[in-house]
């Protein structure tokens, strides 16, 4: 089992100006809801299934989840379906590797535009540190044929680029401390539903380290009780370097909220760029945010701020053109994207 892996990667990335607003209103992504709904129920199995995970459970399941797929596919035939399944609490003293099953279903098309072997990340989320962390569970560090890029080679001939693949994996995830741990999965602009997992142990809790601002990030307190999500360039993109992304976003003291030393609430989160067939890149956030009364009348916290790219050490200029990224944010109990930045 590979560990988690996480790099820092110095990359080029310019910006248009384009506006996040999330909205589940059109007929087709209430469809896409409800059959990720669908799948994702279908992976809410008893905590002794899990451990037990075998193949004929693999092949009950992917039959199913087949079914599935193809009622979806009949007004859909571009349909692609990606679901996690995990147990909502475990000991890690009895079990350390957390067992987590990876449902896909993609069309050949589908599978040539975008590798699913290399293009599969899970991103791990400590609610209480803040820490993301992603595994990339089927690219292996071994010698080996390397892997096709995507979209590269000739295209699928029309049966195979129509035909369908669904699976259903067991992916074992290794390394978690005692805590709440929210999981996602993105397949490039594809994203999952996400899974809670309350990792029980005796192991002691790692000392929590003094955070500051940091330096890429300029942030303001906002009291609005209504405070609409969006991620936007605050500037032009230039040839001198990538300019501000701005982002706003009303959270709740369970999605990473803490307490600073002087008393000032505080948003630990995550910013995550993703180009095709590439390890993503995390930029972690740390920001003061303002405590509001919500426009449902309970408490929430806004968190309005900045990221200059070209300060981060993950990002340098954007001399290199033509590249393409999909940014997601870590909101805490779940990634909101994708939200496409090229030049």
């Amino acid at each position: 089992m590979r560990r988690f892996a996480q790099k820092n990667l110095a990359c080029s990335i310019s910006l248009i100006a384009v506006v996040l607003i999330i909205h589940l209103s059109t007929p087709e992504v209430k469809a896409m809801t409800s059959i990720l709904d669908q799948v994702s129920d279908l992976l809410k199995l008893p905590l002794a299934d899990f451990l037990r995970f075998g193949e004929e459970q693999q092949i009950h399941l992917q039959k199913k989840l087949g079914s599935i797929a193809r009622a979806g596919a009949s007004t859909n035939k571009d349909l692609q379906i990606l679901a996690l399944g995990a147990p909502s609490e475990l000991s890690l003293d009895e079990y350390p590797k957390v067992p987590v099953l990876v449902a896909s279903s993609r069309t050949g098309l589908r599978d040539w535009q975008v590798n699913f072997r290399t293009n599969l990340n899970l991103f791990v989320r400590n609610l209480r540190s803040g820490e993301l962390r992603v595994i990339q569970p089927f690219v292996y560090t071994e010698r080996g044929a390397q892997e096709l890029l995507s979209g590269k080679g000739a295209p699928p001939k029309e049966s195979e680029a129509t035909s369908r693949m669904s699976g259903v994996n067991l992916v074992e995830l290794e390394g978690l401390t005692p805590g709440v741990h929210v999981v996602s999965a993105l397949a490039h602009q594809i994203r999952s539903n996400t899974v809670i997992i309350n990792a029980k142990g005796t192991s002691a809790a790692g000392r929590d380290e003094a955070k500051t601002v940091p330096a890429y990030i300029q942030h303001t307190l906002n009291r609005s009780a209504d405070l609409p999500t969006r991620i936007e360039p605050r500037t032009t993109a230039a040839t001198s370097g990538p300019g501000l992304l701005g982002i706003a976003i009303q959270v709740r003291a369970s999605d990473g909220v803490v307490k600073a030393a002087a008393g000032q609430s505080a948003w630990q989160s995550n910013l995550i760029l993703i180009k095709i067939d590439q390890t993503p890149i995390i930029i972690p956030i740390y920001v003061p945010v303002q405590e509001v009364t919500a426009s449902d009348g309970k408490p929430a916290f806004n968190a309005v701020f900045a990221i200059d790219l070209g300060k981060t050490k993950f990002v340098s200029s954007i001399s290199d053109v033509g590249l393409a990224y999909q940014v997601y944010l870590d909101a805490g109990h779940t990634l909101i994207g994708p939200h496409p930045l090229r030049n």
